[in-house]
């Protein structure tokens, strides 16, 4: 394993139902610095490939590699270089904005440091500062995304993984969390992200991955990624509105 790849994925298979695969030998190599765009229409095997790097999900054949650990042999570990952030974040609805990040803050984090700075920081710039002492079962979908998304950010992992980030966000949001995402690429975390949107890929990802019905289509350097035609076939079927 080169020295500053944080992910890698070989060979990796998982089936939900026997015989019949979501995600068929994926392989792919992630380093840090890297942006990563996972990109495929619904059903592809992007969720099952993130959940599957995060240890939330078992699979079924090849392996991942955090750092040169392997998430089967060394989850725990793994999981904490990792932070996972799903479509629909799980969170405590009687706890506190502001202890779910103090939570987090210090299972991350190896010191005992104050953290109330960077949190207020994260929080006045994604806009829920208002509401850190609010329960959270309080709060929109919107505010949940948010609050995840800091937390996100002020644990500081080495790999960093979103599923559809920019879904359901204003704009304002989304150009935020562009920026906090690169500023942590180039503090060498990783980030690997799902989406449908080619131009947050373009705009954003130095590298994607396009997958299809469980199977890796092209992956490389976006910019001559997104110039393949069999690639923009793809995005176009995603950009149509679905029946």
């Amino acid at each position: 394993m080169d020295n500053d790849e944080i992910l890698k994925i070989k060979n990796f298979t998982k089936e939900y139902i026997r015989g019949i695969k979501s995600v068929n030998n994926l392989t792919i190599d992630i380093k840090s610095g890297d942006i990563f765009g996972l990109v495929g229409p619904y059903g592809a095997g992007k969720t099952t490939t993130l959940k599957s790097i995060a240890g939330k999900i078992p699979f079924d054949e090849g392996n991942i590699y955090i750092e040169g650990l392997s998430v089967i042999l060394s989850p725990l570990e793994c999981k904490k270089l990792v932070f996972y952030m799903p479509a629909s974040p799980d969170l405590y609805d009687t706890m506190t904005g502001i202890k779910y990040l103090n939570f987090i803050a210090d299972r991350y984090s190896a010191s005992d440091d104050d953290h109330h700075d960077e949190i207020y920081n994260l929080a006045d710039d994604f806009e829920i500062s208002r509401i850190l002492y609010d329960e959270i079962g309080t709060y929109s979908r919107n505010n949940k995304q948010k609050l995840t998304i800091v937390a996100a950010f002020l644990c500081k992992p080495k790999l960093m993984i979103f599923d559809e980030p920019f879904a359901g966000i204003d704009n304002s949001t989304a150009q935020k969390l562009k920026e906090h995402i690169k500023k942590a690429a180039e503090e060498d975390c990783a980030v690997v992200f799902s989406t449908h949107n080619l131009d947050i890929t373009e705009n954003i990802c130095n590298k994607i991955a396009v997958i299809q019905s469980g199977k890796l289509i092209e992956c490389g350097i976006t910019k001559d990624i997104i110039k393949l035609q069999s690639v923009k076939d793809i995005f176009q079927d995603l950009s149509e509105p679905q029946s």
